[in-house]
């Protein structure tokens, strides 16, 4: 029965995306980075655009995300799509070369609007290893100044993956009722940097796709 159920829901969240996908033709969206593969899934988008969606009420949203690629574009088209002016959308990426990349393909896609930044991160050399420098990414912002953080920044050259320390780092920025969404968590690391945070937040939120992605909230918005 579990293996039936399995396929299932298999079979569901496929037809979700085929609509999902005939919904961005339909309105004329195409990425000019391809879905999947290493990158972020349709799958994985059909959750970040589900909770994006969540702040349509309030008429605004902030959003941070770190490391660029396919999520930034689907996040972009989402927000232009369902908050128009009233969205803040900040993503950081650490590599130059596809830092210039992502400046030609958003370029592309929204051009300039005033309401996205491309941030260069930076990293630090410390005894422990490597570690995103926070401090000097986010110097322009106020603590609890985004609703919505995305974690999707690639694992060190080494081999180690700073995602976890990022997502603990990052807390301060997140507003008390916001989300922190963390991605590739059926990787062995990030799922040990799930079971520390489900600990932190006791609001945990796993969806089986394809590279697994979660979503942590404080409970009662503390």
């Amino acid at each position: 029965m579990r293996i039936i159920s399995k396929a299932i829901n298999h079979i569901i969240l496929q037809l979700k995306i085929i609509v999902y996908r005939f919904s961005l033709m339909k309105c004329g969206i195409k990425f000019p980075l391809k879905a999947g593969g290493w990158s972020i899934g349709y799958d994985d988008i059909l959750i970040i655009d589900s909770e994006l969606r969540r702040y349509i009420q309030r008429k605004k949203i902030r959003v941070l995300e770190f490391g660029s690629g396919v999520s930034t574009l689907a996040i972009l088209s989402i927000l232009e799509n369902n908050f128009k002016n009233a969205y803040q959308f900040v993503s950081i990426e650490a590599d130059p070369k596809w830092l210039k990349k992502m400046e030609y393909y958003v370029k592309r896609f929204i051009g300039d609007n005033g309401r996205f930044s491309l941030i260069k991160g930076d990293y630090l050399e410390k005894e422990c290893g490597r570690q995103f420098d926070l401090v000097s990414s986010l110097s322009a912002y106020k603590k609890k100044s985004f609703d919505v953080v995305l974690i999707d920044a690639p694992p060190d050259d080494n081999g180690e993956d700073i995602r976890l320390d990022l997502c603990q780092e990052v807390l301060p920025f997140l507003a008390s009722k916001g989300v922190l969404i963390l991605h590739d968590t059926r990787r062995i690391n990030e799922m040990f940097a799930y079971a520390i945070l489900s600990e932190k937040f006791r609001m945990a939120e796993r969806h089986q796709t394809e590279k697994g992605i979660s979503l942590f909230r404080f409970p009662h918005g503390e």
